[in-house]
């Protein structure tokens, strides 16, 4: 069964919600199934155009509005998955990604600079990308 999911952030510790700051408005093309938080920011999994996805969300630079923002994947076809992330004051999530040209790798992104940084590949004998 699928709930619609909208997620806010509420500063004020309020009941009503006219103190609520929406974060990640409902959109019935994304299905959320899990949310991983840090200290300055959370994930969300799910899956989006039939692919799974991950959405980042935190504020920006000036710690003033909300974002999210689509991890951003090298390939059409892919598969995704989430990476130990042990330390919860950080910038930085991990995940594994795969494809069928691309070995499993262990990916670093990096939540301020939006960059990305592959930290592992899993070596494939004889096989030349």
């Amino acid at each position: 069964m699928s709930v619609p999911l909208h997620i806010v952030f509420d500063k004020q510790k309020a009941a009503h919600n006219s103190h609520w700051t929406s974060v990640f408005a409902y959109d019935p093309t994304v299905k959320v199934a899990s949310v991983i938080s840090f200290e300055s920011f959370f994930v969300l999994s799910g899956r989006q155009d039939g692919l799974t996805q991950r959405w980042i969300c935190g504020k920006d630079t000036n710690n003033s509005t909300w974002h999210k923002t689509r991890l951003p994947m090298p390939e059409a076809i892919y598969s995704l998955g989430t990476a130990k992330n042990a330390e919860y004051a950080t910038t930085k999530y991990r995940y594994t990604y795969s494809s069928l040209t691309t070995p499993e790798q262990t990916v670093e992104y990096d939540f301020i600079s939006n960059k990305t940084v592959i930290l592992k590949e899993t070596p494939v004998p004889h096989y030349d990308r």
